[in-house]
């Protein structure tokens, strides 16, 4: 029987690195090059981009899959009805629980933000041969996969029927 490598240090820094390189070259240098419209933070903008997703979201399931405690999605959420990018209604047979959508304003602003994250992560990825794109995605779904099957699922199941 083959042994199992132990989880080491080195493997953990890999993690950490990793996570912080995606995080800065795909979104905070996306965020950071992007005019957004006053008064909206990027807590807000992934919000909405989530919801464009995901559509008729509860505050739980955001809370979750934006990894923001529940007092803080609240306040960013509060602040997207505020500035009228999103509604958030009771839900009809839990009273406990509330839904949330983008109005038209929220889906238009939602809809050109991933439209031109797209071109901004196309951008990145034109400076690849096909062969390490594909290499970069086919890892990606690796990485994805793997992490359903550790527990991180949130969003799994509407991601695979797209």
């Amino acid at each position: 029987m083959k042994e199992v490598k132990k989880f080491s240090e080195h493997d953990m820094e890999h993690i950490m690195y990793m996570r912080a390189q995606m995080e800065h070259l795909f979104f905070r240098g996306f965020i950071k090059e992007y005019d957004l419209p006053k008064g909206v933070k990027q807590s807000h903008a992934i919000t909405m981009i989530i919801l464009y997703f995901h559509p008729n979201e509860s505050m739980s399931k955001l809370s979750k899959g934006l990894n923001m405690e529940k007092g803080s999605i609240t306040t960013v959420v509060d602040k997207l009805v505020k500035l009228g990018y999103a509604v958030s209604e009771r839900s009809t047979s839990d009273r406990r629980v509330y839904h949330i959508n983008l109005t038209e304003t929220g889906m238009a602003f939602a809809k050109k933000f991933t439209s031109d994250h797209k071109a901004y992560i196309g951008s990145l990825m034109d400076q690849l041969d096909q062969e390490s794109r594909d290499e970069f995605f086919k890892a990606a779904g690796v990485i994805s996969k793997t992490l359903e099957r550790l527990g991180a699922d949130f969003y799994r199941e509407k991601c695979d029927s797209k």
